[in-house]
C-alpha cells in the first residue's frame, strides 16, 4: 500500500518534466524495426515501461513475446510479426487475454497472414507465422480502436503490394491516426489520404532519428494541479504546441477550468486565471485518455460533469468508467453512467483517508492523485503502476506537494 500527503508548494513558479510520448515513441520503434534500422534508447529506465517493452521485443529472439497490459505493444507487435519471416507466440496478461484484437486479425488474414488463437477466440494470446504480406485492399472498422489501423498503416511499406486501407465510420480517436501518418512523414514513407481510404505504396524508409517528443497525455495531471490552485505558475519545459499528439487540446480543455496556457522558448507555461465553471461537459471521442483527469478534476473542484464518447474505455487496462464511478462513490459522489458516458455532479469529501485501487491502470493512479490536495491524504494499492507510460511521476508530483510515502 501507498500513502500520498499533500502539502502546498511555496514556490511561485514549478518545472514538470514530462516523459517521451509513448505514442509517438512506440510508432517511431515499429518503423525502425519494419526498416531494419539500429534500435537505440540508451539507459532506458526513463522511459515508460511500454516502450522498453516494444525494444525488448523487436530486439528479442525468443518465439514467446509477453507483452503484459500493453494493448499498443499487442497491437503493433502482432501486425510485425505477422509481416515479418519467423514463428513467435504473442501473450499478455489476464486482462489483455480478454481484450478484442479480431478486428486487427482478420484485417492481416485478409493479407495474406497466418494467426492462430491460442485461447479464447477473438482475443490474445496468438500464435504467428510470419512471412512478407501481399498486402493489397482492405476495410477495417474504425469504431473499436484506431491502434489496430495504426498497427497496418505502420507495416504496410513493407508489403508486396502495398496497401488500401478503407475506414469504415464512425472512426474513434481520429488524431492517433493522424499521429500515425505523421510519423509515417517523418520516416519518409509516401502515403496518400482521400476520404476515408489510405494508400501506401511499398517502399523502405530513410534513416530519421526517433524525435523524443514529450507527451502531452501527462501533462493533463499538471493541468489538474494548477486548476486546483497548488502552484501559481506551472512550466513543462521542451513540450512544444506545435504537435501532432491530439491530446494537446488539453489546454483548450483545461482553459474551462481557468487554466490559461503559453508557450516560450523554454517551454509551455500554465497559469490560473480563474475559478472554476458550474459545470463541464464535452464529447471525448477524439481525446478519451484525456477522461479520467478531467472528470477526477472536475470532482475535486465541484463542478458537474457530463462526458460523453467514452466507448473505447471499457477495454482499456481496466473497465475505466466503471472505476471511475467505483472511486468517485467512495468520496459521496453518484455518477450516471453508461457503456460510453458518465456524468455526475457534487464535490469529493471523505471523512477519513480513503483506500483506492489503481486496476492496474496508470491513468487511474495517476488521475488519484488529484485528489490529495482536496481530501489531504489517500491510499493507493499500486503506486508504481504509472511506469507504463510516465516513470517519475510521483519525483514530479512532489514537485507540487504530492508526496509518496511506501
Amino acid at each position: 500500500m501507498n500513502t500520498l500527503k499533500y502539502k502546498k508548494t511555496a514556490a511561485a513558479l514549478i518545472e514538470m518534466e514530462l516523459p517521451v510520448s509513448k505514442s509517438i515513441l512506440n510508432r517511431e520503434l515499429i518503423l525502425s524495426g519494419i526498416h531494419g534500422q539500429i534500435i537505440d534508447l540508451g539507459e532506458m529506465s526513463s522511459f515508460p515501461d511500454d516502450c522498453q517493452l516494444m525494444v525488448h521485443a523487436l530486439l528479442g529472439k525468443t518465439m514467446q513475446v509477453d507483452v503484459g497490459h500493453a494493448g499498443t505493444a499487442m497491437r503493433f507487435l502482432t501486425a510485425f510479426f505477422a509481416s515479418q519471416p519467423g514463428r513467435r507466440t504473442l501473450i499478455g496478461s489476464e486482462r489483455m487475454h480478454q481484450r478484442p484484437i479480431h478486428i486487427l486479425v482478420d484485417a492481416l488474414r485478409e493479407l495474406g497472414a497466418a494467426i492462430t488463437y491460442l485461447g479464447k477466440e477473438g482475443c490474445p494470446p496468438l500464435e504467428i507465422n510470419g512471412t512478407r504480406l501481399n498486402g493489397g485492399k482492405v476495410s477495417v472498422s474504425g469504431e473499436v480502436s484506431s491502434q489496430f489501423i495504426s498497427a497496418l498503416l505502420l507495416c504496410a511499406p513493407r508489403f508486396e503490394e502495398g496497401l488500401e486501407l478503407e475506414l469504415v465510420p464512425p472512426i474513434t480517436s481520429r488524431p492517433y491516426i493522424g499521429l500515425t501518418l505523421a510519423a509515417l512523414t517523418r520516416a519518409g514513407i509516401r502515403h496518400q489520404m482521400e476520404g476515408n481510404t489510405i494508400t501506401i505504396p511499398p517502399q523502405k524508409a530513410k534513416d530519421f532519428k526517433l524525435s523524443m517528443e514529450r507527451d502531452w497525455s501527462a501533462a493533463a495531471y499538471g493541468y489538474g494541479l494548477v486548476a486546483l490552485g497548488c502552484c501559481e505558475e506551472l512550466l513543462f519545459p521542451g513540450l512544444t504546441v506545435k504537435t501532432w499528439q491530439g491530446d494537446s487540446i488539453v489546454g483548450q480543455l483545461f482553459a474551462m477550468l481557468g487554466v490559461q496556457t503559453g508557450e516560450s522558448e523554454l517551454g509551455v507555461h500554465l497559469i490560473r486565471k480563474s475559478g472554476p465553471p458550474s459545470s463541464f461537459s464535452r464529447d471525448m471521442s477524439d481525446c478519451p485518455d484525456l477522461a479520467q483527469p478531467l472528470a477526477f478534476t472536475c470532482a475535486a473542484l465541484g463542478v458537474e460533469c457530463d462526458l460523453w464518447g467514452l466507448h473505447t474505455l471499457p477495454m482499456k487496462e481496466t473497465d475505466r468508467i466503471k472505476a471511475m464511478v467505483e472511486c468517485l462513490s467512495q468520496v459521496g459522489i453518484q455518477a450516471e453512467h453508461g457503456t460510453d458516458f458518465i456524468r455526475f455532479r457534487g464535490k469529493i469529501s471523505a471523512s477519513s483517508p480513503p483506500h483506492f485501487k489503481t486496476y492496474k491502470d496508470h491513468r487511474m493512479a495517476m488521475s488519484l492523485a488529484l485528489w490529495t490536495p482536496v481530501i489531504g491524504q489517500v491510499s493507493l494499492e499500486d503506486a508504481s503502476v504509472v511506469s507504463k507510460s510516465y516513470p517519475q511521476f510521483w519525483i514530479e508530483m512532489e514537485k507540487l506537494g504530492v508526496n509518496l510515502k511506501t
